[in-house]
């Protein structure tokens, strides 16, 4: 049982007779199945059975339940079994699985586990569960590695079997250009292997339908059309490699070739993936210092940014920036000479937890997580935030309105977030220690942050934002309960296990 339910048990009200004898025994207590959508599959009471079930002759596995006193079992799932073996195999170990996860949650006490219905849910349930022992992400990339390197291999053979091959490469990423370097490398003793550096000119990318790429093919029509970084829709019998949700085309040519990443392509790729904080963590995996990492992440920002932006223009945003970090280097807000997300979140790790960014005193950017977003974007004051896409908002400054307000507004509002973001952890962390410790470790949390100016009412206005407390909207109440003993002179708790009867005003005898 986890922290809560130890130290202040449950507050639901306790039934009576035959009804609570079925819903409650020996701990147990009614389990609701439901579908995807919320629609009810079948209650669980203590003395119901949970059925796993294969027949063989409809190629079908199943889990039911049987209700005490009923012959015929209500079906919950009912998954087709594929005709190939391993395949069977793998669907009825996922059935098992399921199975297992209704016994567990029937010992949880759980009172609604949502379950698949059928083989495409079941999938869906798998891959989305927490402690599954399905490696789907595994055996999805193994898939499309499989894919890949088969066709990099075939592209390998007609290399070396000296067909021409034309690898056209879309000069507008460091990322495709680092690529191209792999490549080049791979390949640079080929006549046959011809690489073409194509310019985006004034499109925002370089496209397959490019006039350069299409005469070149119509041209060769033997050849076997390659593209780094081009995008749209190609040509048959072509291969792409782009950076895209997948990952870096650093990483992707990498893997094709079979040629480990370097540190320099390792950070490049974290930076795509990741910006900063991912960089930082490469970094430190491969031994780096913080001073090294720091360098590091900045001068990539810059190379990547000369791609997109003017070598003027990179130069002036990390001259002013920099020198305003080495001024102060624990600001919340710092002044640029224009708003770059891409470079902002390559550049400062405090990004993703809250940063505001001054431009020409006329409009202040905020990046942050989703806590502090939302409290901006529903408004502070009555001031409210324009969103403009995951973790970042603006507003743009009123005449006669001092910029500083709204930096004020951003840093507050980050103190705010980074409380609910040390609330939900010490929530999660008292999971794993006991109710004295964990008891102890959210009063230390409020008295540190009433010492920083929040005060009780304050703290109590963001629990509605904590995840944790969202989900369990009844601990809400037994925090502010502690909060409220930490920080002022009440004792909510004083009259827990007192009778009214023991706390009446008692008759003074008269004396004799």
């Amino acid at each position: 049982m986890g922290f809560f339910g130890r130290l202040f048990g449950g507050d639901e009200e306790k039934n009576t007779g035959e009804e609570a004898r079925r819903k409650t025994v020996s701990g147990f207590q009614a389990l609701e199945l439901q579908s995807a959508t919320g629609r009810s599959l079948a209650s669980i009471d203590p003395y119901d059975e949970v059925l796993f079930t294969e027949n063989r002759e409809e190629a079908t596995a199943s889990i039911s339940v049987r209700r005490e006193g009923s012959v015929e079992p209500v079906s919950v799932v009912t998954c087709h079994l594929p005709k190939d073996s391993n395949d069977r195999t793998e669907m009825i170990r996922m059935m098992r699985t399921l199975n297992e996860d209704i016994g567990v949650a029937r010992r949880n006490h759980t009172k609604v586990l949502r379950v698949p219905t059928n083989e495409y849910d079941l999938y869906a349930y798998m891959r989305r569960r927490p402690a599954t022992t399905m490696d789907f992400d595994g055996i999805e990339s193994a898939l499309k590695e499989h894919k890949k390197v088969q066709a990099m291999d075939d592209l390998g053979t007609a290399i070396k079997s000296k067909q021409r091959v034309d690898f056209f490469i879309a000069m507008d990423s460091l990322y495709n250009v680092e690529a191209y370097k792999i490549l080049k490398d791979e390949w640079k003793n080929y006549r046959n292997v011809i690489f073409h550096e194509i310019e985006r000119g004034n499109n925002t990318h370089v496209f397959w339908r490019n006039l350069e790429i299409l005469k070149i093919i119509k041209d060769t029509p033997e050849t076997i059309p390659v593209g780094l970084g081009i995008v749209g829709s190609k040509p048959p019998h072509s291969l792409s490699l782009v950076s895209d949700q997948e990952g870096s085309v650093i990483e992707k040519v990498s893997v094709l070739i079979g040629r480990p990443m370097n540190t320099r392509q390792l950070l490049l790729d974290a930076q795509f993936r990741g910006h900063f904080n991912l960089v930082y963590k490469t970094g430190k995996e491969r031994g780096m210092s913080l001073d090294v990492i720091r360098s590091s992440a900045w001068d990539l920002a810059a190379e990547e940014a000369r791609y997109r932006l003017s070598e003027k223009q990179v130069k002036d945003f990390t001259s002013i920036v920099q020198t305003a970090i080495e001024m102060n280097p624990h600001a919340f807000a710092l002044k640029a000479p224009f708003n770059d997300e891409i470079l902002i979140r390559n550049m400062f790790p405090e990004a993703e937890t809250g940063l505001a960014v001054d431009i020409g005193d006329q409009t202040v950017y905020y990046y942050g997580d989703e806590e502090s977003i939302s409290l901006l974007v529903e408004g502070v004051n009555d001031i409210h935030w324009t969103q403009d896409g995951p973790g970042m908002c603006h507003i743009d400054v009123p005449a006669g309105k001092k910029i500083e307000l709204y930096n004020k507004m951003a840093k507050d509002v980050c103190l705010r977030s980074k409380y609910i973001r040390d609330m939900q952890e010490t929530l999660l962390n008292n999971e794993e220690v006991s109710i004295k410790d964990a008891y102890n470790n959210i009063v230390d949390l409020v008295v540190r942050y009433n010492a920083t100016g929040f005060t009780l009412d304050d703290q109590i206005q963001l629990l509605q934002h904590v995840a944790i407390l969202r989900e369990n909207p009844s601990y809400q109440e037994s925090i502010v309960n502690i909060m409220t003993e930490a920080l002022t002179d009440e004792n909510p708790y004083l009259s827990f296990g007192v009778n009214d009867e023991e706390t009446a005003p008692q008759e003074i005898p008269e004396d004799s």
